[in-house]
């Protein structure tokens, strides 16, 4: 099966299963399956986000820190492992940690974000965060597009 790379957070497709024969006698019937992309941010795949957690590694990816240093006195006790993780982060970067939708993941505008909505949850502060050209410029539009990438 191939789902295609370039399916955006939130976007759906459609596998249809087909036969190209069958035994003798039987027949052949298949519902089609539709596969939704649904990033979270559960940078290593435990079932929560923690701000001291994921929060950090998220800040840590996007200031740039050699891979070394981004999972260095981290508890580890997700499923992903470290080389996964970057991966992941990677794609995340491109789909969901743009936070205040300027078309740019950046440490101290999203990354913060990331952190305030984390520790403080829906009451966070935006001030002095958002960039200046942000499309999700307020507590409340933020606060509702990090709700939809927590699991």
């Amino acid at each position: 099966v191939h789902i295609p790379e370039q399916l955006a957070l939130g976007e759906q497709t459609t596998i249809r299963f087909t036969s190209a024969d069958t035994a003798a006698g039987y027949g052949f019937e298949s519902t089609p399956v539709i596969i939704t992309t649904a990033m979270n941010l559960d940078i290593d795949n435990n079932g929560q986000v923690k701000a001291l957690e994921d929060g950090l590694i998220i800040m840590r990816y996007l200031f740039g820190f050699p891979q070394g240093d981004l999972f260095a006195n981290l508890p580890g006790n997700g499923l992903r492992g470290q080389s996964e993780m970057l991966y992941y982060l990677g794609q995340a970067e491109a789909q969901i940690l743009d936070v205040d939708g300027n078309g740019e993941a950046k440490a101290l505008t999203d990354g913060l974000l990331i952190i305030r909505y984390l520790f403080f949850g829906e009451s966070f502060a935006v001030d002095d965060v958002v960039a200046s050209d942000c499309q999700r410029c307020d507590a409340t539009t933020i606060s509702d597009y990090l709700s939809k990438v927590l699991p």
